[in-house]
């Protein structure tokens, strides 16, 4: 990991918008089921996932290949 990507990847905008989220969920402050809320968690981790163990690795693919 590049220590200068480390923000970056830390909070990422999804990732800050989950943060907020659970941050509301838990203070009451927007309805939600634990049905709800369960479901969301698993598909932001699996949209996480994802993006970082595909699309990113294929997004570096690419840029490498248009340096050369």
């Amino acid at each position: 990991m590049n220590v200068s990507n480390a923000p970056a990847t830390l909070f990422s905008p999804a990732k800050l918008v989950y943060i907020g989220y659970v941050v509301l969920a838990g203070l009451d402050r927007i309805p939600v089921s634990a049905w709800q809320f369960i479901i969301i968690s698993l598909a932001f981790l699996a949209v996480q996932i994802w993006h970082d163990d595909y699309y990113r690795i294929v997004l570096n693919r690419r840029a490498e290949a248009r340096e050369r």
